[in-house]
């Protein structure tokens, strides 16, 4: 699942896509390729829903680049996987452009991507409580989990938290710790994290121990967590 958002923000499809990759097999059967690996002649197919109903997309290897030669939008995985800008451009096509997926709903990616169905919760809707208990009965049921920061619609504007204004990031998993402190494993689809919180990689509140319950680790991987409250905020 190490898929990347590049410069520009398309935040909304990559946490999607992150969320579908969780589970072996999801993002495979989008693919038309059937080998697991590069297409010499850089064609690929895949397989989008429309109206609940499969529609194919083909596109090619050629993908934008900025004038310092890196992907503008999403870019390889750090053992060179393509399957990220691939499945961008072809969700960019679907689309129309690149320009036409820059903002939107994680739910609305999930459904083209899996011909999913999906909920929606809104915080002023939902207790902390609640929302942990339903976070913990999708996760164990491998549900792909998305959520959305509120803001001024410019990624560049952060939160006092570290948290970027209007944007999308993947809900990998919930854990308890065992001081009872109920968490959520994110991930920033930039591939970096900012978080700042309690619990976030740097947060004073960490112990060895409680980092090895968890898997929890001080790098800049795109993986963090945050306390159930915090998440609720």
């Amino acid at each position: 699942d190490d898929i990347n958002q590049g410069s520009i923000g398309n935040c909304w499809f990559m946490a999607a896509a992150a969320a579908a990759a969780e589970k072996e097999g999801r993002i495979e059967k989008i693919f038309m390729n059937t080998a697991n690996e590069l297409n010499d002649n850089g064609i690929y197919a895949v397989k989008f829903y429309a109206l609940g109903v499969p529609h194919t997309v083909v596109v090619d290897d050629y993908l934008p680049l900025t004038s310092w030669g890196s992907t503008m939008f999403a870019s390889p995985s750090s053992d060179g996987a393509m399957w990220g800008p691939i499945i961008e451009k072809a969700f960019a096509k679907y689309w129309g452009n690149y320009v036409h997926i820059v903002g939107g709903l994680p739910h609305y990616a999930t459904r083209t991507l899996l011909g999913s169905p999906w909920e929606e919760y809104s915080k002023d809707k939902v207790t902390t409580d609640d929302l942990w208990n339903r976070l913990v009965a999708v996760d164990a049921e491998h549900a792909m989990i998305s959520t959305g920061t509120p803001g001024s619609g410019n990624h560049d504007n952060t939160h006092a938290n570290g948290l970027a204004h209007s944007h999308a990031y993947t809900v990998v998993g919930v854990a308890t710790l065992s001081t009872g402190d109920r968490l959520v494993k994110m991930r920033n689809p930039w591939g970096s994290e900012r978080f700042t919180g309690k619990w976030g990689d740097s947060s004073s509140a960490w112990t060895d121990t409680l980092r090895a319950e968890v898997g929890a680790a001080e790098k800049n991987d795109g993986f963090f967590f945050m306390s159930i409250e915090d998440y609720h905020s």
